[in-house]
């Protein structure tokens, strides 16, 4: 199923710009993307790794919408530290305490837009001799790409925009609104948050 197309609302949290995916229509996709899983490993267990902090709320909320037999694993990675754009090279600041050896592995992130962080992982994955890896991204940022990687499972497709909430972080703030929203251009780079 293709991933939802987006069109922005008027925001109502004062950090928002705009509010580009509301909690309804995430929990819409939701039970959408989990029969979508099923569909794809049938009865077999899945092994799951969440990239975390920005795909814990995303992989939590997701894993409730499947049946499958599930082991959970989270790798740390940072990318953006405290800025709106990805910072070069991601850093693997965690290790995966799981065996992956012959294991269906369902890569878990919060968004996929340069495709760094992604490709990178699952070429540490596919190391570890996993029977299958497959990578499931809430939201994907296609004008962003650097490198040449497509998520096998997407929630929606956004636009170019520094976006926050559910998940998803600026400085480690606003990870807890209940929406996807673009940040307002004043909010983003504080000097009090350098």
């Amino acid at each position: 199923m293709p991933p939802v197309a987006l069109q922005p609302e008027p925001s109502p949290y004062p950090a928002l710009e705009s509010v580009l995916v509301s909690e309804a229509q995430i929990k819409k996709r939701l039970k959408k993307l989990g029969a979508e899983i099923m569909a794809l490993y049938g009865q077999e267990e899945i092994t799951v790794v969440a990239v975390i902090n920005g795909a814990i709320l995303f992989t939590a909320d997701l894993l409730r919408n499947i049946d499958n037999p599930i082991r959970l694993d989270c790798i740390r990675i940072s990318s953006y530290r405290n800025d709106t754009k990805s910072n070069g090279k991601p850093q693997v600041l965690g290790n995966l305490s799981l065996d992956l050896a012959n294991r269906h592995v369902l890569l878990i992130d919060d968004i996929l837009d340069t495709g760094k962080t992604l490709s990178l992982i699952v070429s540490m994955i596919r190391k570890l001799g996993p029977a299958s890896v497959r990578t499931c991204v809430l939201l994907d940022k296609r004008g962003r790409r650097e490198v040449e990687f497509e998520a096998d499972l997407v929630g929606f497709q956004i636009p170019d925009k520094f976006v926050v909430g559910y998940g998803l972080d600026y400085a480690e703030r606003y990870r807890n609104l209940p929406c996807i929203g673009v940040l307002k251009p004043h909010l983003q780079n504080p000097p009090e948050w350098a």
